[in-house]
């Protein structure tokens, strides 16, 4: 049976797909709601009815985006590490989004030290961090020069390093 959406929820997803192209091509900053209008040809008073505001969208498109690849994270070992990395190599823009969100906070966290999360290995975390944060995908935010299977590869040997005998 197929389930047929309102034209309000139609609405509301080409808002969700402009403003993911807008976002993946801009990042959060550089992107605004008159370019997320012009994508989608709409008033940007349309947008708001759906969207509280800029960061509510943003919200908004990242939870849609991301949510293939949140189920891929749920795994804790080395495997569903590199399922996680071949998943974003077949995804470019999903990989571009997360890399314009690790800007967005690496630029809040630049004062701040980032502390260990409870029950995680200082080691294993600093790894993970610094892959995130200084890796080869922070080159002017693209993924095309990175190798990601090869990357993939060095991460999972370092994890295996690190928890296997």
């Amino acid at each position: 049976m197929k389930v047929e959406r309102t034209k309000g929820e139609k609405t509301r997803q080409e808002i969700l797909e402009a403003a993911a192209s807008v976002f993946i091509a801009k990042g959060y900053e550089g992107a605004s709601i008159s370019d997320i209008a012009s994508q989608k040809e709409v008033n940007q008073s349309l947008i708001y009815h759906y969207f509280k505001d800029k960061k509510a969208l943003w919200s908004s498109v990242k939870d849609w985006v991301f949510a293939d690849f949140q189920v891929l994270r749920k795994g804790e070992s080395v495997d569903s590490l590199v399922r996680q990395f071949a998943y974003l190599a077949e995804h470019p823009d999903v990989l571009r989004l997360i890399l314009w969100q690790q800007l967005e906070e690496k630029m809040e966290m630049a004062t701040a030290t980032p502390k260990v999360p409870p029950g995680q290995d200082p080691e294993l975390f600093a790894t993970f961090l610094s892959s995130l944060l200084y890796g080869p995908f922070q080159k002017a935010c693209t993924i095309y020069p990175v190798k990601l299977p090869e990357y993939a590869d060095v991460l999972a040997a370092r994890l295996k390093r690190l928890y296997l005998p």
